[in-house]
């Protein structure tokens, strides 16, 4: 898919008649990066370039909110208080619309990990002798941990983030798998390289 040269034009046209310091010229490439990602992932639910752009620039909102020079804004993020700078504005703005992990998701991604760590530890113990266990565990335990693995990859990517919109569920649960896979190969090559 070609890069859409809509989302440049509204980009620029939102941004036209504000103060354009190095701060907002930042915040204006990381929006821009981000229109990018949404109105290639709108084009590929069937939206033109044109629809997409229009889309993805109507969802990010009011510019002078984002460079903090709304009405309650405006004061605090011109004026230095204490050493500060207009950053500050900016700052604050990222952490008011900043993504909370969730709860689930975070006891998801612990469990995982141990889970892999674990498969991964025994594993190792048990291909170099000190821990005797059957060559069915130990490929057992190499399927645990490129399991737990896959499934970590997998569920990050779908999850949203302050700076990124989530995957979608079918590319994440492909990189998710392709982990799986990868650390599948490894994990019973390197048991056939120690059994050797």
């Amino acid at each position: 898919m070609t890069e859409n040269m809509h989302v440049h034009r509204l980009l620029d046209e939102a941004f036209r008649g504000h103060d354009m310091t190095l701060d907002a010229q930042d915040l204006k490439e990381e929006v821009r990066a981000n229109l990018m990602a949404r109105a290639t992932e709108l084009e590929a639910s069937g939206r033109t370039p044109t629809d997409a752009a229009r889309e993805a620039i109507a969802e990010l909102g009011d510019v002078r909110e984002l460079l903090g020079e709304g009405a309650d804004a405006s004061a605090s993020a011109s004026a230095p208080v204490h050493g500060g700078t207009p950053a500050d504005g900016y700052a604050a703005l990222m952490q008011r619309h900043q993504v909370r992990p969730k709860p689930a998701f975070v006891v998801r991604v612990v469990i995982w990990s141990l889970l892999a760590v674990a498969g991964i530890a025994l594993g190792v113990v048990s291909a170099v002798g000190v821990l005797p266990i059957a060559p069915g565990g130990q490929i057992a335990l190499v399927v645990l941990a490129a399991a737990a693995l896959g499934l970590l990859v997998g569920d990050s990517l779908t999850q949203e983030t302050t700076t990124n919109h989530p995957m979608p569920s079918r590319r994440a649960g492909g990189y998710g798998l392709a982990t799986l896979l990868g650390a599948a190969g490894l994990g019973l090559g390197g048991l056939v390289a120690a059994g050797a």
